[in-house]
Protein backbone atom coordinates (compact mmCIF):
# COMPACT_ATOMS: atom_id res chain seq x y z
CA UNK A 1 0.00 0.00 0.00
CA UNK A 2 0.99 3.66 -0.67
CA UNK A 3 1.50 4.02 3.49
CA UNK A 4 4.53 1.64 2.97
CA UNK A 5 6.22 3.16 0.39
CA UNK A 6 9.29 5.32 2.94
CA UNK A 7 9.90 1.78 4.52
CA UNK A 8 10.28 0.24 0.65
CA UNK A 9 12.52 3.13 -0.06
CA UNK A 10 14.89 2.44 3.45
CA UNK A 11 14.47 -1.28 1.92
CA UNK A 12 15.79 -0.43 -1.71
CA UNK A 13 17.86 2.39 -0.02
CA UNK A 14 16.38 4.98 -2.30
CA UNK A 15 16.61 8.50 -1.69
CA UNK A 16 13.70 9.51 -4.27
CA UNK A 17 11.31 7.69 -6.20
CA UNK A 18 10.38 9.04 -9.76
CA UNK A 19 7.96 8.14 -12.29
CA UNK A 20 6.68 10.39 -15.53
CA UNK A 21 3.26 9.42 -17.70
CA UNK A 22 -0.19 9.86 -17.81
CA UNK A 23 -2.67 7.73 -15.91
CA UNK A 24 -4.08 6.37 -19.10
CA UNK A 25 -1.24 4.42 -20.20
CA UNK A 26 1.13 3.77 -16.77
CA UNK A 27 -1.21 2.23 -14.18
CA UNK A 28 1.28 3.26 -11.42
CA UNK A 29 1.29 6.78 -12.39
CA UNK A 30 -2.62 6.18 -11.51
CA UNK A 31 -1.60 4.63 -8.37
CA UNK A 32 0.72 7.00 -7.20
CA UNK A 33 -0.96 9.72 -8.14
CA UNK A 34 -4.79 8.86 -8.69
CA UNK A 35 -5.04 11.56 -11.37
CA UNK A 36 -6.60 10.12 -14.60
CA UNK A 37 -5.89 11.84 -17.76
CA UNK A 38 -4.05 11.69 -20.58
CA UNK A 39 -1.79 14.46 -19.97
CA UNK A 40 2.11 13.31 -18.90
CA UNK A 41 2.76 14.49 -15.36
CA UNK A 42 5.85 13.82 -13.28
CA UNK A 43 5.92 11.97 -9.55
CA UNK A 44 8.41 12.79 -7.11
CA UNK A 45 9.26 11.57 -3.92
CA UNK A 46 11.40 12.36 -1.70
CA UNK A 47 12.04 10.05 1.43
CA UNK A 48 10.02 11.11 4.66
CA UNK A 49 8.04 13.66 2.60
CA UNK A 50 5.02 13.95 0.66
CA UNK A 51 4.76 13.51 -2.98
CA UNK A 52 4.77 16.67 -5.56
CA UNK A 53 3.55 16.38 -8.72
CA UNK A 54 5.63 18.33 -12.04
CA UNK A 55 3.22 19.42 -14.89
CA UNK A 56 2.44 22.38 -16.61
CA UNK A 57 -0.81 24.73 -18.31
CA UNK A 58 -4.49 23.46 -16.86
CA UNK A 59 -3.06 20.58 -15.22
CA UNK A 60 -1.54 22.49 -12.53
CA UNK A 61 -5.32 23.23 -11.15
CA UNK A 62 -6.72 19.37 -12.33
CA UNK A 63 -3.86 17.54 -10.27
CA UNK A 64 -4.94 19.80 -6.89
CA UNK A 65 -8.62 19.80 -7.67
CA UNK A 66 -8.61 16.01 -8.95
CA UNK A 67 -5.61 14.55 -6.07
CA UNK A 68 -4.56 14.41 -2.72
CA UNK A 69 -1.64 15.83 -3.67
CA UNK A 70 -1.39 19.24 -2.96
CA UNK A 71 2.51 20.15 -3.97
CA UNK A 72 2.26 21.04 -7.38
CA UNK A 73 5.21 22.68 -9.18
CA UNK A 74 4.15 24.48 -12.04
CA UNK A 75 6.71 24.26 -15.32
CA UNK A 76 4.70 26.02 -17.63
CA UNK A 77 7.35 28.98 -18.35
CA UNK A 78 10.01 26.58 -19.56
CA UNK A 79 7.34 25.46 -22.27
CA UNK A 80 6.28 29.08 -22.97
CA UNK A 81 9.30 30.00 -23.84
CA UNK A 82 10.50 26.59 -26.06
CA UNK A 83 7.40 27.04 -27.64
CA UNK A 84 7.73 30.97 -28.22
CA UNK A 85 11.45 30.54 -29.47
CA UNK A 86 10.31 27.31 -31.74
CA UNK A 87 11.92 24.80 -30.10
CA UNK A 88 10.61 21.29 -31.01
CA UNK A 89 9.91 20.20 -27.17
CA UNK A 90 10.01 16.11 -27.37
CA UNK A 91 13.50 16.69 -28.94
CA UNK A 92 14.62 18.65 -26.21
CA UNK A 93 13.06 16.76 -22.80
CA UNK A 94 16.80 17.66 -21.22
CA UNK A 95 15.71 21.65 -21.19
CA UNK A 96 12.42 20.66 -19.64
CA UNK A 97 14.50 18.40 -16.90
CA UNK A 98 17.23 21.34 -16.79
CA UNK A 99 14.38 23.91 -15.70
CA UNK A 100 13.31 21.93 -12.45
CA UNK A 101 15.36 18.79 -11.56
CA UNK A 102 18.62 20.18 -10.09
CA UNK A 103 16.37 22.55 -8.06
CA UNK A 104 14.44 19.12 -6.38
CA UNK A 105 16.29 16.71 -6.38
CA UNK A 106 19.63 16.64 -4.58
CA UNK A 107 22.92 16.22 -6.14
CA UNK A 108 24.21 12.65 -5.61
CA UNK A 109 20.87 10.82 -5.30
CA UNK A 110 19.90 7.74 -5.97
CA UNK A 111 16.49 7.40 -7.51
CA UNK A 112 14.19 4.86 -8.06
CA UNK A 113 11.96 4.06 -11.22
CA UNK A 114 9.81 1.75 -12.48
CA UNK A 115 9.98 -0.29 -15.81
CA UNK A 116 7.86 1.91 -18.26
CA UNK A 117 9.91 4.99 -17.01
CA UNK A 118 10.95 6.86 -20.27
CA UNK A 119 14.49 5.95 -21.73
CA UNK A 120 14.93 9.15 -22.78
CA UNK A 121 14.30 10.63 -19.30
CA UNK A 122 16.34 7.77 -17.65
CA UNK A 123 19.31 8.75 -19.57
CA UNK A 124 19.40 12.10 -19.01
CA UNK A 125 19.02 11.68 -15.31
CA UNK A 126 21.58 9.88 -15.11
CA UNK A 127 24.06 12.19 -17.49
CA UNK A 128 22.89 14.86 -14.95
CA UNK A 129 24.69 12.56 -12.88
CA UNK A 130 22.03 10.74 -10.65
CA UNK A 131 22.27 6.94 -9.63
CA UNK A 132 18.97 5.78 -11.51
CA UNK A 133 18.22 2.34 -10.67
CA UNK A 134 14.88 0.32 -12.38
CA UNK A 135 13.58 -0.72 -9.46
CA UNK A 136 10.35 -2.95 -10.66
CA UNK A 137 10.03 -4.91 -7.44
CA UNK A 138 9.78 -2.10 -5.75
CA UNK A 139 6.71 -1.07 -7.25
CA UNK A 140 5.11 -4.76 -7.20
CA UNK A 141 5.33 -4.77 -3.61
CA UNK A 142 4.23 -1.63 -3.28
CA UNK A 143 0.73 -2.17 -5.33
CA UNK A 144 0.78 -5.91 -4.00
CA UNK A 145 -1.14 -4.92 -0.92
CA UNK A 146 -4.69 -3.49 -1.39
CA UNK A 147 -6.60 -0.50 0.87
CA UNK A 148 -10.24 -1.20 1.50
CA UNK A 149 -11.14 1.34 -1.44
CA UNK A 150 -9.13 -0.53 -3.75
CA UNK A 151 -10.82 -3.67 -2.71
CA UNK A 152 -13.87 -2.18 -3.26
CA UNK A 153 -13.57 -0.93 -6.62
CA UNK A 154 -11.93 -4.75 -8.02
CA UNK A 155 -15.62 -5.94 -6.40
CA UNK A 156 -16.88 -3.35 -9.18
CA UNK A 157 -14.97 -4.64 -11.95
CA UNK A 158 -15.78 -8.40 -10.63
CA UNK A 159 -19.86 -7.36 -10.43
CA UNK A 160 -19.49 -6.35 -13.94
CA UNK A 161 -17.66 -9.57 -14.66
CA UNK A 162 -20.53 -11.51 -13.10
CA UNK A 163 -23.20 -9.96 -14.88
CA UNK A 164 -21.58 -10.57 -18.60
CA UNK A 165 -21.27 -14.20 -17.79
CA UNK A 166 -24.85 -14.69 -16.92
CA UNK A 167 -25.72 -13.25 -20.04
CA UNK A 168 -23.27 -15.57 -21.60
CA UNK A 169 -24.57 -18.20 -19.78
CA UNK A 170 -27.75 -17.51 -20.69
CA UNK A 171 -27.19 -17.50 -24.51
CA UNK A 172 -25.79 -21.08 -23.92
CA UNK A 173 -28.79 -22.64 -21.63
CA UNK A 174 -31.33 -21.37 -24.10
CA UNK A 175 -29.70 -22.69 -27.32
CA UNK A 176 -30.72 -25.35 -29.29
CA UNK A 177 -28.69 -28.63 -30.48
CA UNK A 178 -28.41 -29.12 -34.24
CA UNK A 179 -26.93 -31.45 -36.54
CA UNK A 180 -23.14 -32.67 -35.60
CA UNK A 181 -24.14 -31.04 -32.64
CA UNK A 182 -23.82 -27.69 -33.44
CA UNK A 183 -25.61 -24.92 -30.79
CA UNK A 184 -27.92 -22.48 -32.71
CA UNK A 185 -29.34 -19.62 -31.55
CA UNK A 186 -32.24 -17.73 -32.53
CA UNK A 187 -32.35 -20.23 -35.41
CA UNK A 188 -28.41 -19.11 -36.34
CA UNK A 189 -25.42 -21.59 -35.39
CA UNK A 190 -23.32 -20.11 -32.19
CA UNK A 191 -20.02 -18.48 -33.00
CA UNK A 192 -17.65 -17.44 -30.97
CA UNK A 193 -17.95 -14.15 -31.98
CA UNK A 194 -21.60 -13.76 -31.66
CA UNK A 195 -20.59 -14.80 -27.57
CA UNK A 196 -17.48 -12.06 -27.62
CA UNK A 197 -19.87 -9.31 -29.26
CA UNK A 198 -21.79 -10.06 -26.50
CA UNK A 199 -19.26 -9.75 -23.42
CA UNK A 200 -18.12 -6.57 -24.92
CA UNK A 201 -21.93 -5.00 -25.23
CA UNK A 202 -22.61 -6.34 -21.49
CA UNK A 203 -19.29 -5.26 -20.39
CA UNK A 204 -19.80 -1.41 -21.51
CA UNK A 205 -23.45 -1.52 -20.52
CA UNK A 206 -21.67 -2.01 -16.97
CA UNK A 207 -19.41 0.34 -17.25
CA UNK A 208 -16.32 -1.95 -18.00
CA UNK A 209 -13.97 -2.81 -20.82
CA UNK A 210 -12.25 -5.89 -22.22
CA UNK A 211 -8.42 -3.98 -22.58
CA UNK A 212 -7.76 -7.45 -23.96
CA UNK A 213 -9.79 -9.58 -26.07
CA UNK A 214 -11.69 -12.48 -23.77
CA UNK A 215 -11.51 -15.84 -24.43
CA UNK A 216 -13.80 -17.82 -25.80
CA UNK A 217 -12.89 -21.61 -27.01
CA UNK A 218 -15.13 -24.72 -27.76
CA UNK A 219 -13.92 -27.87 -27.61
CA UNK A 220 -10.09 -29.32 -28.45
CA UNK A 221 -9.41 -26.18 -28.95
CA UNK A 222 -9.01 -25.29 -25.43
CA UNK A 223 -6.13 -27.57 -25.00
CA UNK A 224 -3.70 -24.53 -25.72
CA UNK A 225 -5.16 -22.59 -22.74
CA UNK A 226 -3.98 -19.25 -24.28
CA UNK A 227 -6.15 -19.62 -27.16
CA UNK A 228 -8.39 -16.47 -27.82
CA UNK A 229 -11.14 -18.03 -29.99
CA UNK A 230 -11.67 -17.34 -33.72
CA UNK A 231 -14.86 -15.65 -34.86
CA UNK A 232 -15.73 -17.98 -36.91
CA UNK A 233 -15.14 -21.06 -34.75
CA UNK A 234 -18.36 -22.77 -34.22
CA UNK A 235 -19.60 -23.25 -30.54
CA UNK A 236 -21.43 -27.18 -29.89
CA UNK A 237 -22.78 -29.12 -27.32
CA UNK A 238 -21.30 -31.84 -25.30
CA UNK A 239 -17.87 -30.33 -24.82
CA UNK A 240 -16.05 -27.80 -22.72
CA UNK A 241 -16.39 -23.90 -23.28
CA UNK A 242 -13.89 -22.46 -21.49
CA UNK A 243 -15.26 -18.59 -21.10
CA UNK A 244 -12.48 -16.46 -19.56
CA UNK A 245 -13.55 -13.02 -18.76
CA UNK A 246 -11.04 -10.29 -17.42
CA UNK A 247 -12.47 -7.05 -17.79
CA UNK A 248 -11.40 -3.29 -16.25
CA UNK A 249 -13.84 -0.76 -14.98
CA UNK A 250 -13.84 1.87 -17.06
CA UNK A 251 -13.57 4.36 -14.43
CA UNK A 252 -12.06 2.97 -11.52
CA UNK A 253 -9.91 0.84 -13.65
CA UNK A 254 -9.20 -2.52 -11.46
CA UNK A 255 -9.44 -5.52 -12.83
CA UNK A 256 -11.68 -8.50 -12.68
CA UNK A 257 -10.93 -12.05 -13.77
CA UNK A 258 -13.23 -15.08 -13.63
CA UNK A 259 -12.84 -18.08 -15.88
CA UNK A 260 -15.89 -20.45 -16.01
CA UNK A 261 -16.36 -24.36 -18.52
CA UNK A 262 -19.81 -24.53 -19.28
CA UNK A 263 -21.08 -27.59 -21.25
CA UNK A 264 -24.24 -27.41 -23.05
CA UNK A 265 -25.38 -31.17 -23.19
CA UNK A 266 -24.04 -34.41 -21.49
CA UNK A 267 -20.05 -34.41 -21.25
CA UNK A 268 -18.28 -37.75 -21.90
CA UNK A 269 -17.41 -39.47 -18.40
CA UNK A 270 -13.24 -38.88 -19.33
CA UNK A 271 -14.18 -34.72 -19.39
CA UNK A 272 -17.12 -34.92 -16.55
CA UNK A 273 -14.33 -35.95 -14.43
CA UNK A 274 -11.82 -33.59 -16.03
CA UNK A 275 -14.91 -30.67 -14.54
CA UNK A 276 -15.01 -32.54 -11.24
CA UNK A 277 -11.72 -32.24 -10.46
CA UNK A 278 -10.93 -28.46 -11.56
CA UNK A 279 -14.29 -27.53 -9.32
CA UNK A 280 -12.41 -29.74 -5.95
CA UNK A 281 -9.14 -28.46 -6.87
CA UNK A 282 -10.42 -24.29 -6.98
CA UNK A 283 -12.12 -25.55 -3.63
CA UNK A 284 -9.08 -26.96 -1.71
CA UNK A 285 -6.79 -24.16 -3.30
CA UNK A 286 -9.38 -21.51 -1.68
CA UNK A 287 -9.58 -23.29 1.93
CA UNK A 288 -6.55 -23.61 2.37
CA UNK A 289 -5.25 -19.65 1.52
CA UNK A 290 -3.90 -17.92 4.41
CA UNK A 291 -1.77 -14.81 4.83
CA UNK A 292 1.28 -15.06 6.78
CA UNK A 293 1.85 -18.74 5.72
CA UNK A 294 4.23 -20.30 1.98
CA UNK A 295 1.86 -19.64 -1.00
CA UNK A 296 3.21 -23.30 -1.57
CA UNK A 297 0.79 -24.56 0.97
CA UNK A 298 -2.06 -23.90 -1.28
CA UNK A 299 -0.66 -24.55 -4.76
CA UNK A 300 0.30 -28.24 -3.41
CA UNK A 301 -3.85 -28.33 -2.29
CA UNK A 302 -4.80 -27.82 -5.89
CA UNK A 303 -2.65 -30.07 -7.48
CA UNK A 304 -2.65 -32.96 -4.81
CA UNK A 305 -6.65 -33.19 -6.14
CA UNK A 306 -5.62 -33.19 -9.53
CA UNK A 307 -2.78 -35.81 -9.22
CA UNK A 308 -5.12 -37.65 -7.15
CA UNK A 309 -7.74 -37.62 -9.90
CA UNK A 310 -4.45 -39.24 -12.12
CA UNK A 311 -3.93 -36.08 -13.79
CA UNK A 312 -0.24 -34.69 -14.30
CA UNK A 313 1.02 -31.35 -13.01
CA UNK A 314 3.56 -29.08 -13.50
CA UNK A 315 4.71 -29.32 -9.78
CA UNK A 316 5.44 -32.40 -10.19
CA UNK A 317 6.16 -33.01 -13.09
CA UNK A 318 7.51 -29.64 -15.01
CA UNK A 319 7.86 -30.96 -18.73
CA UNK A 320 4.09 -32.40 -18.47
CA UNK A 321 1.98 -31.68 -21.39
CA UNK A 322 -1.48 -32.45 -20.90
CA UNK A 323 -2.76 -32.26 -16.96
CA UNK A 324 -2.10 -29.10 -14.88
CA UNK A 325 0.33 -27.37 -17.07
CA UNK A 326 0.12 -23.23 -15.99
CA UNK A 327 0.34 -21.69 -12.83
CA UNK A 328 -2.72 -21.86 -10.04
CA UNK A 329 -3.55 -18.20 -10.93
CA UNK A 330 -1.89 -14.64 -10.25
CA UNK A 331 -2.31 -11.14 -8.65
CA UNK A 332 -5.38 -9.13 -9.68
CA UNK A 333 -5.16 -5.24 -9.29
CA UNK A 334 -4.48 -2.20 -11.69
CA UNK A 335 -3.09 -4.72 -13.92
CA UNK A 336 -4.48 -7.81 -15.06
CA UNK A 337 -1.22 -9.72 -13.47
CA UNK A 338 0.16 -8.70 -10.60
CA UNK A 339 2.06 -9.61 -7.36
CA UNK A 340 1.71 -12.08 -5.68
CA UNK A 341 3.13 -14.58 -8.18
CA UNK A 342 1.85 -17.68 -7.61
CA UNK A 343 4.57 -19.49 -8.45
CA UNK A 344 6.97 -17.95 -5.32
CA UNK A 345 6.65 -21.16 -3.46
CA UNK A 346 8.08 -20.19 -0.72
CA UNK A 347 7.27 -17.03 -0.30
CA UNK A 348 4.78 -15.64 2.58
CA UNK A 349 1.51 -14.76 1.29
CA UNK A 350 1.01 -11.01 2.55
CA UNK A 351 -2.74 -10.19 4.36
CA UNK A 352 -4.84 -7.48 1.94
CA UNK A 353 -3.97 -9.24 -0.95
CA UNK A 354 -5.98 -10.02 -4.26
CA UNK A 355 -5.61 -13.15 -6.40
CA UNK A 356 -7.35 -14.93 -9.20
CA UNK A 357 -7.12 -18.51 -8.34
CA UNK A 358 -7.27 -20.81 -12.04
CA UNK A 359 -6.77 -24.66 -11.75
CA UNK A 360 -7.20 -25.95 -15.37
CA UNK A 361 -6.86 -30.03 -16.74
CA UNK A 362 -5.69 -29.86 -20.78
CA UNK A 363 -6.08 -32.84 -22.35
CA UNK A 364 -5.36 -32.47 -26.57
CA UNK A 365 -8.29 -35.36 -26.94
CA UNK A 366 -10.81 -33.40 -25.49
CA UNK A 367 -9.68 -29.86 -24.82
CA UNK A 368 -9.74 -28.06 -21.85
CA UNK A 369 -11.62 -27.46 -18.30
CA UNK A 370 -11.03 -24.40 -15.95
CA UNK A 371 -12.80 -22.38 -13.04
CA UNK A 372 -11.11 -19.08 -12.32
CA UNK A 373 -12.50 -16.93 -9.46
CA UNK A 374 -11.53 -14.14 -7.73
CA UNK A 375 -10.88 -13.81 -3.60
CA UNK A 376 -9.46 -11.24 -1.01
CA UNK A 377 -7.00 -12.46 1.67
CA UNK A 378 -7.54 -10.61 4.80
CA UNK A 379 -5.40 -10.95 8.31
CA UNK A 380 -7.96 -13.59 9.53
CA UNK A 381 -10.12 -14.55 6.62
CA UNK A 382 -10.09 -14.83 2.58
CA UNK A 383 -13.34 -13.75 0.83
CA UNK A 384 -14.88 -14.96 -2.16
CA UNK A 385 -15.41 -12.21 -4.16
CA UNK A 386 -17.02 -13.79 -7.46
CA UNK A 387 -18.60 -16.24 -5.66
CA UNK A 388 -21.83 -15.32 -7.06
CA UNK A 389 -21.38 -16.81 -9.96
CA UNK A 390 -21.85 -20.87 -9.91
CA UNK A 391 -19.16 -22.97 -11.17
CA UNK A 392 -21.61 -25.83 -12.17
CA UNK A 393 -22.07 -25.18 -15.64
CA UNK A 394 -23.18 -28.27 -17.14
CA UNK A 395 -26.61 -27.37 -18.44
Amino acid sequence: MKQDIDKLMDLFDLDVILHSGSGFISPTIYYLTGFLSPDEITYVKHKDSEPMVVTAFNTCERVKKQTEIKNVKDITEIYVKMMSEGINIRENIEMILKSWVPKEIPEGSTIGVPDDFPATKLLILQKFGYNVKAVPNFFNILRETKSIDEINKIREAVDADIKTFEKVIDIINNSEIGDNNILYYENKKLTVGYIKRVIEHTLLDNDSENTEESIVVSGQAGYDFHYLGSPEDIIRAHEPIIVDIFPRHKFNRYYADITRTIIKGTPNKDVRKMYETVNLAIESAIDSIKAGEPIGIFVDKACKVIEQAGFQTIKSDPDAKEGFIHTLGHGIGLDIHEYPSLREYDRILPAHVTMAIEPGIYLRKYGGVRTEDDVYVDKNKIEVLSEKLQRDLIL
